[in-house]
Protein backbone atom coordinates (compact mmCIF):
# COMPACT_ATOMS: atom_id res chain seq x y z
CA UNK A 1 0.00 0.00 0.00
CA UNK A 2 3.03 2.46 0.75
CA UNK A 3 4.46 1.83 -2.64
CA UNK A 4 0.87 2.82 -4.00
CA UNK A 5 0.54 5.74 -2.47
CA UNK A 6 4.02 6.79 -3.42
CA UNK A 7 3.15 6.37 -6.95
CA UNK A 8 0.48 8.13 -6.70
CA UNK A 9 1.63 11.25 -5.05
CA UNK A 10 5.04 11.34 -8.14
CA UNK A 11 2.21 10.85 -10.78
CA UNK A 12 0.32 13.78 -9.42
CA UNK A 13 3.42 15.86 -8.34
CA UNK A 14 4.26 15.47 -12.51
CA UNK A 15 1.16 15.95 -13.81
CA UNK A 16 0.13 19.63 -11.69
CA UNK A 17 4.02 20.24 -12.45
CA UNK A 18 3.49 19.51 -16.05
CA UNK A 19 0.15 21.61 -16.00
CA UNK A 20 -0.11 24.57 -13.52
CA UNK A 21 -2.81 26.32 -14.78
CA UNK A 22 -5.29 23.40 -15.12
CA UNK A 23 -5.17 22.87 -18.73
CA UNK A 24 -6.33 19.16 -20.18
CA UNK A 25 -3.56 17.11 -18.81
CA UNK A 26 -4.74 18.07 -15.09
CA UNK A 27 -8.07 16.65 -16.02
CA UNK A 28 -6.91 13.02 -15.54
CA UNK A 29 -6.43 14.13 -11.71
CA UNK A 30 -10.19 14.42 -11.75
CA UNK A 31 -11.42 11.03 -12.61
CA UNK A 32 -14.77 10.53 -10.56
CA UNK A 33 -13.56 13.39 -8.20
CA UNK A 34 -16.35 15.99 -9.06
CA UNK A 35 -18.83 13.33 -8.97
CA UNK A 36 -17.52 11.92 -5.80
CA UNK A 37 -17.73 15.33 -4.25
CA UNK A 38 -22.12 14.91 -5.46
CA UNK A 39 -21.88 11.77 -3.97
CA UNK A 40 -19.90 13.30 -1.05
CA UNK A 41 -22.70 16.17 -0.45
CA UNK A 42 -25.30 13.94 -0.93
CA UNK A 43 -24.88 11.30 1.81
CA UNK A 44 -24.02 13.89 4.30
CA UNK A 45 -20.93 13.23 4.50
CA UNK A 46 -21.82 9.69 5.39
CA UNK A 47 -19.38 8.48 2.92
CA UNK A 48 -16.09 9.66 3.21
CA UNK A 49 -14.11 10.94 0.31
CA UNK A 50 -12.08 8.85 -1.10
CA UNK A 51 -15.21 6.73 -0.63
CA UNK A 52 -17.10 8.68 -2.82
CA UNK A 53 -14.57 9.04 -5.67
CA UNK A 54 -14.01 5.80 -5.81
CA UNK A 55 -17.98 5.12 -6.43
CA UNK A 56 -17.44 8.40 -8.71
CA UNK A 57 -14.82 6.47 -10.62
CA UNK A 58 -16.91 3.63 -11.03
CA UNK A 59 -19.53 5.51 -12.52
CA UNK A 60 -16.94 6.98 -14.91
CA UNK A 61 -16.22 4.11 -15.73
CA UNK A 62 -19.53 2.36 -16.96
CA UNK A 63 -20.60 5.50 -18.78
CA UNK A 64 -17.29 5.30 -20.83
CA UNK A 65 -18.20 1.70 -21.70
CA UNK A 66 -21.91 2.65 -22.42
CA UNK A 67 -20.29 5.09 -24.76
CA UNK A 68 -17.63 2.17 -26.58
CA UNK A 69 -14.19 3.81 -24.73
CA UNK A 70 -13.81 1.01 -22.07
CA UNK A 71 -14.64 -2.80 -21.89
CA UNK A 72 -16.53 -4.56 -19.70
CA UNK A 73 -13.23 -6.10 -18.60
CA UNK A 74 -11.75 -2.46 -18.02
CA UNK A 75 -14.83 -1.61 -16.07
CA UNK A 76 -14.34 -5.23 -13.81
CA UNK A 77 -10.79 -4.02 -13.54
CA UNK A 78 -11.86 -1.04 -11.85
CA UNK A 79 -14.73 -2.31 -9.80
CA UNK A 80 -12.04 -5.07 -8.29
CA UNK A 81 -9.11 -2.81 -7.72
CA UNK A 82 -11.12 -0.58 -5.56
CA UNK A 83 -13.26 -3.23 -3.63
CA UNK A 84 -9.72 -4.69 -3.17
CA UNK A 85 -9.38 -1.45 -1.60
CA UNK A 86 -11.88 -1.70 0.96
CA UNK A 87 -13.80 1.21 -1.15
CA UNK A 88 -17.46 1.32 -2.36
CA UNK A 89 -17.80 1.02 -6.01
CA UNK A 90 -21.93 1.42 -5.94
CA UNK A 91 -24.64 4.00 -4.34
CA UNK A 92 -28.27 4.03 -4.13
CA UNK A 93 -29.99 3.90 -7.89
CA UNK A 94 -32.61 6.27 -5.80
CA UNK A 95 -30.05 8.85 -4.97
CA UNK A 96 -28.54 9.70 -8.64
CA UNK A 97 -30.88 11.91 -9.84
CA UNK A 98 -30.05 14.07 -6.75
CA UNK A 99 -26.15 13.41 -7.65
CA UNK A 100 -26.42 14.82 -10.76
CA UNK A 101 -28.35 18.09 -9.82
CA UNK A 102 -25.69 18.53 -7.30
CA UNK A 103 -22.34 17.87 -9.30
CA UNK A 104 -24.19 20.52 -11.96
CA UNK A 105 -24.16 23.29 -9.23
CA UNK A 106 -20.74 22.13 -8.52
CA UNK A 107 -19.81 21.91 -11.97
CA UNK A 108 -22.30 25.61 -13.09
CA UNK A 109 -24.34 23.57 -15.47
CA UNK A 110 -27.81 23.51 -16.11
CA UNK A 111 -29.62 20.78 -16.23
CA UNK A 112 -32.70 20.22 -18.97
CA UNK A 113 -35.63 18.43 -18.28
Amino acid sequence: MKELIERAVAIKARVVSADFKEGFEREILNYGHTLGHAIELNSNFSLRHGEAVAIGMVFVAELAHSKGLLTHEEVEVHRELLKSLGLPTTYSKESWSSCIAIYCLIKKFEVSP
